[in-house]
């Protein structure tokens, strides 16, 4: 018999929530395929999951959002910085 989601969400699984939804934030992913990745770890549903994170576990981990959202934007700029550089050193000898 399948356990109730009632019964799947516990602190421990809230941490892996929050920990599966941290990276994808990190990584520039969407929230959906942070919850299904929780969802398939945990047993649990993917809307489950994502009522879970909205109504619950986010409100515990705001600095941690906004850090892994400054991260991403880090990453984004140093990624838009390099390959521009590269464009100007490729088309130097073209010009």
């Amino acid at each position: 018999m399948k356990q109730r989601n009632d019964d799947l969400m516990i602190p421990e699984n809230d941490a892996i929530l929050a920990e599966i939804t941290l990276k994808h934030i990190r990584q520039g992913s969407y929230e959906l395929k942070a919850f299904s990745e929780a969802a398939e770890r945990i047993g649990s549903s993917i809307s489950a999951c994502s009522f879970r994170w909205n109504c619950l576990v986010r409100e515990g981990h705001e600095e941690a959002i906004n850090a892994a959202i400054a991260e991403r934007t880090q990453q984004r700029n140093s990624v838009r910085y390099k390959s521009g550089t590269l464009f100007l050193i490729r088309n130097r000898g073209n010009v």
